[in-house]
Parts: C-alpha cells; sequence; structure tokens
C-alpha cells in the first residue's frame, strides 16, 4: 500500500500547484530609419518567457498599425491613435572621407542632391563622377531632407538603398559617394554634415497600449530606456 499512497500523494499535490501563466504576445515594428531604437527596445522587454515578442521592420508606407501594438518610426504622428516620444534623431549627409573635404554646405548638399552638380571637383573635392545613394520614397530620413534641404527633386541619377545598413556600407566603399542617412546609423566610415534636420522618434499605436506594451513605453521613457536611448541618439 505505501507505494500506492505516495503516487496519490503526488497527483494531489500536482493538481493543487499554480498553473503557469498564459504568455502575453507582443507585436512590434520599427522602421529601418529608425532600427538603431531596437536596442533600447530590447532592453526593456522582461528577461523571463512571459512575453513572446515578434519584431518586424517594415517602411511607413507598408504598416498597419491594427497589426501591432507598437511601431516605432522617424517623423511626426498624422494618423495613429496613440503617439510617445522617446528620443530624437538627426538627419545627415554621409560622404565617402576620400573626398577630402571639412566643410559642407546645405546649399552645396542640394546642388549635390538634386543632380545640378554631378563632379566632386565642383564642390571642392577630387575630380570624379558624384555617386549619390537615397532612401526609398517612403522613407523618413528621405521626406525630411527634401523639405529642409533639398526643397526638391531628387537626381533622376541617384540609386535607390533599400536599408541605411546598405546606404551606410554603399557610401564607405566607394571614394565618390554619398547619401542620407540617420545620424544613429553613421559610423566612422563616412564623413557626415548636420543641416540640423532633426526628427521625433516616436512610438505609435492604433490604441492606448496595455500590458506589455505599456510596460515597454514605461521603461523607453523612464531611466534604463533613456541611458540607452542618448547613447544612441546623442
Amino acid at each position: 500500500m505505501k507505494p500506492i499512497y505516495l503516487l496519490l500523494v503526488a497527483l494531489f499535490l500536482l493538481g493543487c500547484s499554480p498553473q503557469a501563466a498564459p504568455q502575453e504576445n507582443l507585436r512590434l515594428a520599427i522602421s529601418p530609419a529608425a532600427y538603431p531604437a531596437a536596442q533600447a527596445v530590447m532592453a526593456c522587454l522582461p528577461a523571463d518567457d512571459s512575453v513572446a515578442v515578434t519584431i518586424d521592420s517594415p517602411h511607413p508606407s507598408e504598416v498597419d498599425l491594427s497589426e501591432y501594438d507598437l511601431y516605432f518610426h522617424l517623423g511626426r504622428n498624422t494618423s495613429a491613435e496613440f503617439a510617445a516620444l522617446i528620443a530624437t534623431e538627426q538627419i545627415v549627409l554621409a560622404i565617402n572621407p576620400a573626398q577630402g573635404l571639412t566643410s559642407f554646405s546645405a546649399l552645396q548638399a542640394a546642388d549635390l542632391l538634386s543632380g545640378r552638380v554631378r563632379d566632386w571637383a565642383q564642390l571642392g573635392g577630387r575630380a570624379e563622377t558624384v555617386l549619390l545613394f537615397i532612401p526609398p520614397d517612403s522613407d523618413e530620413a528621405l521626406q525630411a531632407f527634401r523639405s529642409n534641404v533639398v526643397r526638391g527633386a531628387f537626381s533622376g541619377q541617384a540609386l535607390i538603398a533599400t536599408s541605411p545598413d546598405t546606404l551606410l556600407q554603399n557610401v564607405a566603399i566607394n571614394p565618390s559617394a554619398a547619401g542620407i542617412l540617420p545620424a544613429a546609423w553613421a559610423d566612422d566610415s563616412v564623413k557626415i554634415f548636420d543641416y540640423k534636420v532633426s526628427l521625433p522618434v516616436l512610438a505609435l499605436a492604433a490604441q492606448v497600449p496595455q500590458g506589455a506594451a505599456r510596460s515597454l513605453l514605461a521603461c523607453l521613457q523612464g531611466p534604463t530606456g533613456q541611458a540607452i536611448l542618448a547613447d544612441i541618439y546623442p
């Protein structure tokens, strides 16, 4: 009888043990231009398995806010029911260091990006044809530069870089290259020029966030998240 008694006790204790809480799903999206913020987002997620997280990276023209709990992007809110500011990003012109330029005015940048200047020698650089890379038309950085610096159409000779990472790599390896880049993406492989074109880094949602999404936002706007974001967006 003793083995049977022990088995019954074990079954009784198993039946009385608390059930694990159901895992919450958190659907996130971050635009390519704003993707450096993912470092802070990841740091603010729960360390345990209480939340199952998915992160996509659609351009603003491709996102449906109803499919996500939060969407992070650069720029102002035009349609979302909810928006929260977490940081501010600068949009810059990145040039290959081989040109040796130490100054570059906004007017020169406009001439370069519009195609009015085709050779770097016209701007004090080396005598070689300009190679331009720009983001897709829906990209926040491109739209900001169009409105604040170029004030018109971009050069028809410009090549489309599908992501900031691709643009950075192309400018870094081509001595005659230049392109538009969110400053958080830039590194020592390029020379950047800042024309005070800034965009807010926003968290958007189709409705006021609850649960894990609300906790994530609280962390991003609190000391932990802001310390990390300050390193990304100084």
